[in-house]
């Protein structure tokens, strides 16, 4: 059966995400009524044996909005830096593709999807997905950064099957703005204006096509603002204006998430689902083991302040000319996935809690943070992380690998180079550099050569880490 792209699929992929979380047990979900979160996902797509059906699995799963400010940032390598849901998903993935090298190594197979027939052998050891996995991103909100910047009037006419009140808070429990659920400020209001034959205005995205409506009174609405986001710019790139309305906001540019005083170093969403969308979900270490990078198939959003041409704008637009002269390594592309909105709520959305809420001025984002992958780690139980940390850890614990969570740096590079003493990668145990996080990383030189040419050709402002943050041992 081939798959069609559209909102039914969107609406398929969202449903066993919502249902994946609903399944985990109540430890670390938002308190009803009163807590928000953001939720996503990572799915598998794969045809049913000697089938032309095909399944979609969930294999992993983060919720969260929270970010480490770089004065809290730990040389350790013990600490979760980035808590939004987007990395979570992303990072715990990680625990599934390490999961299915383990299984396939004790089998002497070299690919990542074990439960079919069609294996084919890699010369040089590495493994390699089957051929027709495919993987799905979705996230019940738009992502934090250059995604979340668009004119007001433009996902409200997008939105869908959702009213503008859902989202601008006319729910008689106070004012609600409409701006990224990361970190919220109110924005303007829209302008109404009578009888006036035409408007000039400045250019308010790099979108040509702003949709001016007229109302049957003569009235014409246009956008006086713009859905805002609290990641802020780096250094280096064109500032905001921070001007009133459509001109507070530059669009295009990178940004880092939004600290509480403490300014972060960590890169917007935005940002790095565009990194991916080049260098690939494995990211540096798993490169080692893995032949070719992972790409996604789709990005599924759920019903909320949405605009298609925003997102296609900040996960591969903004850069496209210079993308497309980058001379990448075998294996490597800019890709392209399909960008899809879903009509299905996510049960503790801020705008689904907002409506439950007896009192507005109590309703906050979790503190805590999911994570969940298909694999022993997790099995069906989920870990819940704050501060960067398992919830719970004692000061005692403090500083142990009882407080690491899975997903965090050194439990990631402690397991991978578990991974290396199998017979399997004798050679490729051979060729890495163990002494440091940092060097093991320099190892999947393919991969690495790649960023340098993505950093230098296209993104020369991405923030540089300090390097103490990143040389620690095993």
């Amino acid at each position: 059966m081939s798959l069609i792209y559209n909102q039914e699929l969107a609406d398929e992929v969202t449903k066993v995400c919502l249902e994946a979380f609903k399944r985990l047990p109540k430890t670390g979900k938002p308190v009803s009524d009163r807590e928000w979160t953001l939720l996503a996902c990572i799915v598998k797509q794969n045809m049913k044996t000697n089938t032309n059906i095909y399944c979609l699995e969930v294999v992993s799963l983060g919720t969260g909005s929270k970010c480490i400010g770089r004065n809290q940032l730990s040389a350790r390598g013990d600490l979760l830096h980035d808590s939004h849901a987007e990395v979570i998903a992303r990072r715990a993935f990680l625990i599934y593709l390490l999961e299915q090298i383990e299984i396939a190594e004790k089998l002497n197979r070299q690919h990542l999807s074990i439960n079919e027939d069609n294996v084919e052998n890699i010369d040089n050891g590495k493994c390699k997905l089957k051929p027709g996995t495919k993987f799905h991103f979705y996230t019940s909100h738009t992502p934090c950064g250059d995604a979340s910047i668009f004119p007001k009037q433009e996902w409200d006419l997008e939105c869908v099957g959702h009213t503008v009140e859902e989202y601008t808070g006319s729910n008689d429990k106070g004012p609600e703005s409409i701006i990224s659920s990361h970190d919220r400020e109110p924005p303007n209001k829209k302008l109404k204006v009578e009888n006036e034959k035409f408007i000039v205005s400045e250019a308010i995205s790099e979108s040509d096509h702003i949709i001016e409506k007229i109302t049957d009174e003569g009235k014409k609405d246009i956008p006086s603002d713009i859905n805002r986001t609290g990641a802020k710019v780096v250094k280096g790139e064109e500032s905001d204006p921070l001007l009133p309305g459509l001109s507070y906001h530059t669009t295009g540019v990178l940004r880092t998430k939004p600290g509480r005083g403490d300014p972060t170093l960590s890169h917007s969403c935005s940002d790095k689902i565009l990194k991916w969308n080049v260098l690939g979900l494995q990211g540096s270490i798993l490169s080692i083991f893995i032949a070719e990078p992972i790409y996604l198939t789709t990005i599924i959003v759920g019903p909320c302040p949405y605009s298609h041409d925003a997102i296609y704008r900040a996960i591969l637009g903004r850069f496209k000319s210079k993308l497309d002269k980058l001379k990448l390594p075998a294996g490597y592309k800019v890709s392209e996935p399909i960008l899809l909105q879903s009509s299905l709520d996510f049960s503790f959305s801020n705008a689904q809690v907002n409506k439950l809420c007896s009192d507005i001025t109590k309703l906050m984002p979790s503190p805590s943070a999911l994570i969940w992958s298909k694999s022993s780690v997790h099995k069906n139980k989920q870990e819940v992380a704050t501060n960067g940390r398992r919830l719970g850890i004692t000061a005692k614990a403090l500083n142990t690998p009882k407080s690491r969570v899975s997903i965090c740096k050194m439990n990631l590079f402690q397991r991978s180079l578990g991974l290396l003493q199998n017979p399997t990668f004798i050679n490729l145990y051979n060729s890495v550099n163990s002494n440091d996080y940092e060097n093991f990383k320099k190892s999947a030189s393919d991969y690495q050569e790649a960023w340098k040419l993505l950093k230098e050709g296209v993104l020369p402002m991405w923030t540089k880490k300090p390097l103490h943050l990143q040389h620690f041992k095993p």
